[in-house]
């Protein structure tokens, strides 16, 4: 070819490329010559130039040519590095010429980013070049050389542009051509064209002149008027000269500009101020102060002039100078010229961002090669005489692209969509299509081929937009949906979704209005607008996209989902739903396979579980499948579906069926009695998200279980407030829950909130990290499997998976082995494993560390290093060693693991992080698992070698209790390693170190081998001085030798006040030596180092300053390990050892404790005692611990706190001491201020703050007030805190712990209650502020002259306490009190303390006198009143009167009976507070009986709660035990007694029997006594026989059905004990439960309902009637005569009392059931089997032994009646177990099975049995 392109072998890389730039630029000249040079012959440009590069440069003709068809149609998009290529390519003057008039022509077409562009990146640089000189001819004007160099780009230049660009250029001549901006630059710099003061004006009036109206008048700023601050009139004389000489003047001083610079560089961030910016905010200061001469104020002004402010800019600097020129108002447009030059200086309004760019060159800058490839197509048009036409290059396009697809497939290796290929960019030409392109249906087919199909695999979301954008035709746009769907195996995964939501649908939304791309039908209309897309699209997507859309008409286009959701969903122009599902399955039923039918109904049983479709709608699709005619290979997979739409989620209707919620519909009352199926299906319109957070609550506390359905149901109508209720029960909620309860609740939960969540909520790392860390928190650890399995298919980023897992990590401790593991198998690994975007997310991580503890948390430990590295084939367990599990570490040393180094580096890595101090306590368990890990893998000589050499070494660093275990871990080693070669060594690798270390001698002690080491670690290269220098030196006072050489040398005569004297040179001048050469000297010099210490300690004490650093806790850590390790636990134990050796010898190293020697000490087998003398020793030390290092916080965390926590003798030394101060003294001291008030408790529960004031801290007394501490009412805490506090209040830090409750307020709760207090206390004799004397005066007037009701009550309580009421009368304070006492306003506790203070003579008989008349008092202030009549009366009474009662319980009915029901918990307190007697409290509680009806629930709860129970289980009245149940229960509990559960009841009074006091209980108790196993009683039959026989007395028949309402879990009670222990219980148990049936109420099944296996009737009477048989009477239950065989079951089943043998029932049945009579009913034989069914299962066997077979009647009758008895009741597991279904269908009923009946079978087959069960039976 002309074009030089091979079509056979050998075809390189570089033909590629010059055949992909040839089709290229075919393609434009094939769409330049269809749309705007059709028919006009080019070829006569084509001869008169060379194909050279650098000809075409230089040829005007051809560079217009190239700019029409090439350039032209890219201006729209052009990138600023095109431009910059373009600058640089060496155009002649001519030819740039040339394309600055052609790009003019398209300037106003442009937008004004890409003008500047051009300018800037183009014009600009190109003139600025040196090989270009500016263009610049001397000949031309000034005029001429601006429209020939910058054409209509002209505005967009700096002045200072052209004058440095053209020195010859005259500003005033082109002053025409100027843009008003350009005019103000020239005003603001006359040098740049040396203007004067004429020149000036004659610029100012063109300016003017541009800006105005043709009517003379100045146009309007477009955005209103602009703010001007006052402008100051110029001086008189203001000639150009005396502005210089104004500008020396001004800056003389230089102090103005000096001020101003360094206000600038106190900007918050001068690195934001743009560099521009930076020099303009410094001329605009110039330009101010040379204009201040012509300001009225300047100074003043400039001081505070802001440069880069634009209005303080005009007033400062532009409007001075306009002011020589303008007198009066300046114009608003004059304004906006400057504010616009303003930005331009300053850049304010720049933006470089290139919004949809599409990037035109190659990876170099091809400009070139752009203008060659164009050039030789016309070359070879014209060489061969080829008519250039559009056809013929049509023709030319496709041959190349056939020769480029020849290439291609020989070229295997190429890949059109790889980042480096050359035809990455092809899509960047889309901006070439002209309008007249994007019609052309021919075009845009050969486009797709050539441009769009090699990118198919890359298309991104923008490019998608950018193309729906275009204005195709329909038939052209169809094309291109077409030809992506014929080809969308090219695409990525998410390549389809992309085309369909970024270019199909917006595309198709474009065209909505105007109807067009309709087809004649729909499914014709999907064919061909969404093509193979339509699958990606919902049935409402193509309902918005087509308004006309019928779904019925495009059955054959749907998807299967598209098609579920027509059955489901509600879409407009469709006949009803029955008539929609039977044209739906009308149609999918023709062809069921072909069809999709399996598909559609899989899709249709997820949307059923979803929509909740009705009913009758889902029995008319299952009436539809199951009368369908279907292929024998799809019946399992319809009747699966079937099952599964039986499954979904029942309607409301079948929910709530039976259920009564018409109680709540009224008012939505939330309580602990609220009944969660009663709410879920009521209306619930007045729920609020605090009633739900209640029930929530309620629910989980009491456990009580309810199915997913009502839960799913109750908070999808409460779907509004779930997320505040959420929020209100998490923050409530301390410790996690699980139950079965909380389970079920959060599956619901997280179905309703994550079905709300949009896509990009998943990615949201608040969202997530609320929803996960605070709503679901507490119900985190009763995840379920489906839970966590369906959290892990959503598609959260790997950031908001992490965070999921942070809060799994955090509840850990509350999970079980199982629940741990399940997090991880459902959860965990399912998300890591399918997420596509980051796999494992790796990326998302900083290192293997960070990537193990992000994406597994503690949940690693239950994963091998070899499923890690699977997981993340990058992830390197060596840098993630700290958190890896000793199995793991040991893994890492035994096994051959991929990615890792060597074995050797390994091993060595590992030791080296196990031999750092921080890990050292890790090393015997990690040796413990290598050697569980040896047993099953080889390891090599090699590898043993490094191991054995590794231990060696190890023993001169690990402590000394370490050093027995890894001897004994090194001698297991030995017995595993194998015997090695001579070829490779000539040891076994263990053998060389039992010679070595390991094989001890009795010569060679441990520690003898481990100071050897030292010895050869320490001692290489140390001079060893004689023992007399040495020696001599020390004893002289000079410590002029170092430690090393002590510890190295043979130290002959060395004593202990030797020893002492080292000890003092080293730590007194706080030398730090390595703790290996303390240890090797203390272990040298062992016998002298007890005496050594306690010299050296009394040193110590008699020195002024303590010593401590890091050099004494060397020394201590060693102590620790030389000589604290040898003590034996006796010795550990001794009280008196203990304490003289802390104290004698250690105590002057204690201050400077290290981390690990408290851990280590905390570890020792101490007894509480032990501890407490050492804590003791470190608290006389407490106080030289250094703050700063928190050494007295290390004593608490390592050694004070790990020794309680795990002491099991006696937990946190509790028993040890007497009391809580004592407790918190000798096992805390000091230390105990680093602990919180609820630290302390979780320690000891029994202790008692309140008693421990004097020694908590202000910040643990505030937490008392807020927090709830067991056994402690807040009100009491409270009330003792502040009597504790006011008694000294600077000596007891009063405002500090005011402040930490401030602190704590915002953490814990409001501090109403402790704010009332500390008023209560801190103001009670504040004088109250008096509102009004006039009123005060009408007081006094009111005393002395009396007046009427309403006159006595218009005065306000205020007031009256203000006054003096030492006059007023009982009957006038029993008046006021009434109105008062009833009224609506609230008045504090301050108020009635100081009225009833000066009323005090009168307020007794006033309230006897008031409660005469009043029953009752309801209003706001009773609490109040009662607390501080409580104050001011109780205290009155004397311990005789409160022992009696008498005296108090009159006082309290006859003052204060009416103000009882609003009783508050203080009162309540006060009054068990006291000490009463038994008799005493009965008669207190009685006056409480009598208001108990006026009471709330509220109220009578807070008597129980703080009068009954305190009392009753003081130790001072024991529970007032009475051995008479039903005296006790009045006496004591009275009505009160039915808020208490008879478990509580027995608890406080074990004589207490429930069955005495039947009367007495409520329908709740009656129901607990027979359900639940109390202690005391007698056994259940026995119980339930008695309550029956107790309901059943006419005089209580009433109260049986709300008890049986009660006993709605009582058959499955019964049912249990059945199926556990049949055995003498069953008689009269299946007798009680058959009593039961006809009594329950609606509604209320006793036994489980199956429609296939009725129950048949239980009716004694029925059966019975009519039969006197009086003969059965001699020998049944005679226990003397032999019971005959042969008597009709009615017989025995009547019989006044049955008792038979096992023998006697095997005897009957072999006679009745080889008989064919159906005289006996089911009824009958039910009524006998149920009366003898203990001893059934017995004769069953025996009956089984004989090799009879029954076919009879009644054998069928009897099958019948055991099935209910015993088949009825087995267990899903006994069902799917082999074993037993053997043992009873092939064992015990096999005589009759021949004669079971249809019902019999029929019921058998409803059972879930597993194919193995069925097939045995």
């Amino acid at each position: 070819m002309c074009v030089a392109i091979p079509e056979g072998p050998g075809a390189g890389q570089q033909h590629i490329l010059n055949l992909k730039g040839l089709i290229d630029s075919a393609l434009d000249i094939y769409s330049f010559m269809r749309s705007s040079l059709s028919g006009v012959p080019v070829l006569n440009i084509s001869g008169e130039f060379s194909v050279h590069w650098e000809s075409l440069l230089q040829d005007d003709d051809f560079v217009r040519f190239w700019l029409q068809v090439r350039l032209t149609p890219l201006l729209s998009s052009i990138s600023q590095n095109f431009l910059t290529c373009l600058s640089n390519s060496n155009f002649s003057c001519s030819t740039y010429s040339t394309m600055v008039q052609e790009l003019s022509q398209h300037f106003s077409g442009l937008d004004p980013e890409r003008q500047k562009w051009i300018y800037s990146f183009f014009m600009y640089p190109f003139l600025s070049r040196n090989s270009s000189a500016g263009c610049v001819d001397p000949g031309l004007s000034s005029e001429d050389w601006l429209v020939k160099n910058f054409g209509s780009f002209s505005v967009l230049a700096r002045i200072r542009d052209f004058t440095s660009i053209n020195l010859f250029f005259n500003g005033l001549e082109v002053l025409h051509l100027l843009s008003p901006q350009q005019k103000a630059e020239l005003i603001l710099n006359p040098e740049l064209a040396n203007l004067d003061n004429d020149s000036l004006s004659v610029v100012l009036d063109s300016l003017l002149t541009s800006v105005m109206t043709p009517n003379g008048s100045f146009t309007s700023p477009p955005n209103g008027s602009v703010w001007l601050p006052p402008i100051y009139p110029p001086s008189i004389q203001d000639p150009v000269t005396q502005v210089m000489n104004d500008f020396m003047t001004a800056f003389k001083p230089v102090g103005s500009f000096v001020r101003e610079f360094v206000s600038l560089t106190h900007q918050p961030d001068l690195s934001s101020m743009s560099r521009a910016t930076f020099v303009q905010a410094m001329l605009n200061w110039t330009l101010a102060e040379l204009a201040a001469p012509y300001k009225q104020n300047g100074s003043d002004d400039v001081a505070t002039f802001d440069p880069t402010d634009v209005n303080a800019w005009f007033s400062h600097v532009v409007a001075p100078i306009l002011r020589r020129f303008l007198p009066g108002e300046i114009p608003s447009d004059i304004t906006e010229v400057f504010h616009t030059l303003f930005y331009i200086e300053t850049g304010g309004n720049s933006n470089d961002q290139d919004l949809c760019k599409i990037s035109l060159e190659e990876p170099e800058c091809a400009v070139n090669n752009m203008m060659q490839h164009i050039a030789k197509i016309l070359h070879c048009a014209a060489s061969t005489n080829l008519t250039l036409t559009s056809e013929t290059l049509d023709s030319l396009a496709l041959q190349l692209t056939t020769s480029l697809n020849t290439l291609l497939n020989q070229l295997a290796m190429t890949n059109f969509s790889a980042p480096d290929s050359p035809f990455i960019h092809i899509l960047d030409r889309l901006h070439d299509l002209s309008p007249y392109n994007l019609q052309d249906q021919q075009f845009i087919s050969m486009w797709f081929q050539i441009k769009l199909k090699p990118r198919l695999s890359t298309l991104t979301p923008d490019y998608l937009i950018c193309l729906s954008a275009k204005p195709f035709s329909c038939q052209t746009y169809q094309i291109l949906v077409r030809e992506m769907s014929n080809n969308m195996f090219l695409m990525s995964e998410t390549g389809p979704f992309l085309v369909f939501y970024y270019f199909i649908t917006p595309f198709l939304n474009g065209q909505f209005i105007t109807d067009a791309c309709m087809m004649n039908s729909s499914s014709e209309w999907i064919r061909m607008n969404l093509a193979g897309f339509s699958a990606w699209a919902t049935l409402r997507d193509l309902y918005l996209l087509n308004r006309d859309f019928n779904a019925l008409d495009a059955l054959d286009a749907l998807t299967p989902r598209q098609t579920a959701e027509l059955i489901v969903e509600n879409f407009p122009h469709l006949p009803e739903k029955k008539q929609v599902i039977d044209i739906v399955f009308d149609y999918l039923l023709e062809a069921p396979a072909q069809r999709n039918l399996p598909e559609v109904l899989f899709n249709l049983t997820v949307l059923v579980g979803q929509e909740r479709l009705e009913c009758s709608y889902i029995q008319q699709i299952v009436q539809r499948l199951y009368s369908a005619v279907i292929p024998m290979e799809m019946k399992q997979i319809i009747q699966v579906a079937i099952d599964n739409l039986g499954l979904a989620a029942p309607p409301e209707s079948v929910i709530c069926a039976g259920v009564n919620s018409t109680g709540l519909l009224a008012q939505m009352n939330i309580s602990c009695e609220t009944s969660v199926e009663e709410l879920a299906c009521s209306q619930m319109t007045g729920l609020t998200a605090d009633g739900l957070a209640k029930l929530l609550n309620c629910s989980l506390s009491n456990n009580v279980t309810y199915s997913k359905e009502i839960w799913k149901l109750l908070l999808t109508k409460a779907v509004g407030v779930l997320t505040q209720a959420l929020n209100i029960f998490s923050s409530s909620t301390v410790l996690p829950i699980r139950s079965v309860s909380a389970s079920n609740i959060l599956d619901v939960i997280v179905d309703v909130r994550l079905g709300q969540l949009t896509p990009d909520s998943y990615y949201s790392i608040d969202f997530i990290k609320y929803l996960f860390g605070h709503e679901l928190r507490p119900f985190l650890p009763s995840a379920s499997r489906d839970l966590l399995y369906c959290i892990s298919s959503k598609n959260f980023s790997c950031q908001s998976y992490q965070l999921i897992v942070m809060e799994f990590s955090d509840l850990i401790h509350f999970l079980d082995k199982a629940e741990k593991l399940r997090v991880l198998k459902d959860f965990i690994l399912p998300f890591l494993t399918k997420n596509s975007t980051d796999p494992v997310c790796v990326s998302s991580t900083n290192g293997s560390a960070e990537w193990l503890l992000k994406n597994f948390g503690p949940f690693a430990e239950f994963l091998n290093i070899r499923q890690l590295i699977t997981l993340n084939p990058h992830f390197d367990p060596l840098l993630a060693l700290p958190y890896l599990t000793p199995l793991q570490t040991a893994e890492l040393i035994v096994e051959d693991l991929p990615t890792l180094p060597d074995k050797e580096s390994t091993i060595n890595s590992v030791f080296n992080f196990l031999l750092q101090p921080p890990w050292q306590h890790r090393l015997p368990e990690v040796l413990q698992n290598m050697l569980t890990l040896l047993k099953e893998n080889l390891m090599n000589c090699s590898s043993y070698t490094v191991i054995s050499r590794r231990l060696f070494w190890a023993l001169a660093l690990v402590s000394q209790d370490s050093e027995p275990e890894i001897f004994h871990l090194a001698a297991q080693l030995e017995q595993l390693a194998p015997r090695c070669t001579s070829t490779y060594h000539r040891f076994s690798p263990m053998s060389c170190l039992n010679v070595h270390v390991f094989k001890i001698k009795s010569v060679q002690t441990p520690q003898r081998v481990v100071q050897s080491m030292l010895e050869s670690q320490i001692c290489e290269g140390v001079s060893r001085p004689s023992s007399e220098e040495l020696l001599k030196e020390l004893r002289n006072g000079s410590c002029v030798f170092g430690l090393e050489e002590y510890a190295c040398s043979q130290l002959d005569g060395f004593t202990s006040e030797d020893l002492a004297s080292l000890l003092h040179c080293s730590l007194y001048n706080n030398v730090i030596y390595p703790n290996a050469v303390w240890k090797l000297l203390f272990m040298k010099e062992d016998n002298i180092l007890d005496q050594a210490l306690l010299i050296f300690s009394n040193t110590a004490g008699n020195q002024s300053l303590p010593i401590r650093g890091a050099a004494v806790s060397n020394v201590l850590d060693e102590i620790g390990e030389v000589r604290l390790e040898q003590f034996t636990p006796d010795q550990w134990n001794e009280t008196t050892f203990i304490s003289r050796f802390f104290r004698e010898n250690l105590r002057p190293y204690l201050s400077s404790a290290s981390r690990n020697f408290l851990s280590c000490l905390a570890s020792k087998d101490l007894s509480c005692r032990t501890f407490q003398d050492i804590l003791q020793e470190f608290s006389s030390e407490s106080i030289y611990m250094d703050a700063v290092n928190h050494e007295r916080e290390k004593v608490l965390s390592f050694f004070i706190l790990p020794f309680l926590h795990r002491n099991t003798t006696d937990p946190g030394c509790v028993s040890s001491t007497n009391d809580s101060v004592e407790w918190l003294l000798r096992n805390f001291g000091p230390f105990a201020e680093f602990l919180s008030l609820k630290d302390l408790i979780s320690l000891n529960p029994h202790f008692n703050p309140v008693l421990a004031l004097p020694y908590l801290t202000p910040l643990q007394t505030a937490e008392l007030m807020v927090l709830d501490v067991p056994g402690i009412p807040n009100d009491y805490a409270i009330n003792s805190v502040f009597n504790f506090l006011v008694e000294s209040p600077g000596a007891r830090r009063l405002s500090d712990v005011l402040s930490s409750l401030s602190y704590l307020s915002h953490m814990v709760m409001s501090t109403c209650l402790v704010t009332f207090c500390f008023r209560c206390y801190l103001h009670s004799q504040v004088t109250i502020p008096c509102t009004s004397y006039e009123l005060i005066s009408e007081v006094q007037t009111l005393i002395t002259a009396g007046g009427s009701a309403e006159s006595w009550c218009r005065i306000s309580l205020q007031n009256y306490s203000c006054a003096n009421l030492a006059r007023l009368s009982e009957f006038q304070l029993s008046t006021l009190l009434q109105c008062q006492l009833t009224s609506n306003e609230v008045y504090s506790k301050e108020v009635w303390k100081l009225f009833f203070s000066k009323v005090s003579s009168v307020l007794d008989n006033a309230l006897v006198l008031l409660f005469r008349k009043t029953v009752s008092v309801n209003g706001p202030n009773a609490p109040v009143v009662l607390e501080v009549l409580a104050e001011l009366k109780l205290g009155q009474f004397t311990p005789d009167q409160w022992a009696s009662g008498e005296v108090v319980s009159t006082w309290l009915k006859d003052h204060l009976a009416p103000l009882l029901p609003s009783v508050s918990g203080i009162f309540l307190y006060c009054l068990s507070s006291n000490n009463l007697t038994c008799q005493s409290y009965q008669s207190i509680l009685a006056v409480f009986i009598d208001e108990f009806s006026a009471m709330d629930g509220a109220g009578r709860e807070l008597v129980l709660k703080y009068f009954i129970e305190p009392v009753l289980t003081s130790n001072s009245t024991g529970g007032c035990i009475s051995y008479n149940s039903t005296e006790w229960l009045l006496s004591n509990f009275g009505l009160f007694s039915q808020l208490v559960s008879l478990k509580q009841l027995i608890n406080i009074n074990r004589n207490f029997n429930p069955l005495l006091v039947l009367p007495y209980l409520t329908p709740p108790q009656t129901a607990e006594l027979m359900l639940e196993d109390l202690t005391g009683l007698p056994d259940k039959i026995t119980i339930i026989n008695r309550v029956f026989d107790f309901l059943l007395q006419p005089s209580w028949q009433y109260r049986l059905p709300e008890v049986l309402q009660q006993l709605s879990v009582l058959a499955g009670k019964l049912e249990d004990i059945l199926a556990s222990s049949p055995g003498e219980l069953e008689p009269a148990i299946w007798a009680s439960m058959y009593d039961l049936t006809p009594k329950a109420p609606a509604g209320c099944p006793l036994f489980p309902v199956n429609n296939q296996c009725p129950a048949s009737p239980f009716n004694v009477t029925a059966v019975c009637h009519g039969n006197h048989s009086i003969i059965k009477q001699q020998y049944v239950g005679n226990g003397t005569l032999t019971v005959p065989c042969d008597l009709p079951i009615s017989e025995y089943a009547c019989a006044m009392s049955l008792n038979i043998s096992s023998a006697e029932l095997v005897c009957i049945l072999e006679n009745t059931l080889k008989n064919d009579s159906s005289f006996d009913t089911v009824e009958a034989w039910k009524l006998f089997l149920t009366r003898v069914s203990n001893q059934l299962d017995s004769a069953l066997i025996k009956l089984s032994s004989q090799a009879t077979w029954n076919s009879t009647a009644q054998a069928s009758k009897f099958l019948d009646a055991v099935l209910e008895l015993r088949l009825d009741r087995f267990t899903a597991d006994e069902l799917l177990n082999n074993s037993f279904i053997s043992l009873w269908f092939g064992g015990l009923l096999r005589p009759v099975l021949p004669s079971a009946s249809a019902t019999f079978l029929s019921c058998m087959s409803s059972r879930n049995f597993s194919c193995q069960t069925f097939q045995t039976m």
